[in-house]
């Protein structure tokens, strides 16, 4: 398609898919090589942050923490953590894009071997995820599929990064805002509500 029909409407999201199926058998490095000639040959496009985020996915499919370096992110880490950091906080972006960058950012965060980066993971999971896409109920009303599966995995995120911290309180209202809102992953959220002793009808 891309060769045969080069000025075709369809030629980007041919490529944007040939990425994602790159991603799929883990051929990173070509998937990233696609999403750059995206985001490079169709700057204007409507969906180009789509590329722009799943660029940042392969950047992080090939992050590593390099053992000498004090848990330091390494190089494709690095990238990745600046294009997320672009997109949750880029106004224009689609609502599920913001999300879903938000969620990778605050993980990429957490891995930080570091109290401050397991601190501004969730800085970013509650005050630029949670907060302004669920408890605002205009926007959380425009969540479409994709955006409720990427805030159940912030807000389970967020409830097992507060109880690694023995911050159980704060883990427990977690887990309950996701029961409350019905989102995907009720189930495993009762479960760690069930370690704190609040049984499933509590919850409902």
């Amino acid at each position: 398609m891309v060769t045969g029909y080069p000025n075709s409407d369809l030629v980007f999201y041919a490529r944007l898919k040939q990425g994602d199926l790159l991603r799929r058998v883990n051929e990173f490095n070509l998937a990233q090589q696609t999403y750059e000639s995206l985001v490079n040959g169709f700057p204007k496009h409507p969906d180009v942050l789509y590329a722009h985020l799943y660029l940042a996915a392969a950047h992080n499919a090939q992050a590593s923490v390099d053992p000498s370096s004090s848990g330091q992110l390494g190089a494709h880490a690095e990238i990745a953590l600046g294009i997320y950091e672009r997109l949750v906080d880029q106004a224009d972006a689609p609502i599920d894009v913001r999300i879903e960058a938000g969620y990778n950012l605050g993980l990429l965060l957490s891995r930080r071997s570091q109290a401050e980066g397991r601190m501004r993971a969730e800085v970013v999971w509650w005050e630029q995820v949670i907060a302004p896409f669920l408890l605002d109920q205009s926007r959380a009303a425009q969540l479409t599929g994709g955006g409720r599966e990427w805030m159940s995995r912030t807000l389970l995120g967020l409830g097992g990064l507060l109880e690694s911290q023995r911050k159980v309180e704060q883990a427990r209202e977690v887990y309950l805002l996701l029961v409350k809102k019905d989102l995907p992953g009720v189930a495993i959220a009762k479960s760690r509500l069930a370690r704190f002793g609040v049984s499933v009808s509590t919850t409902e």
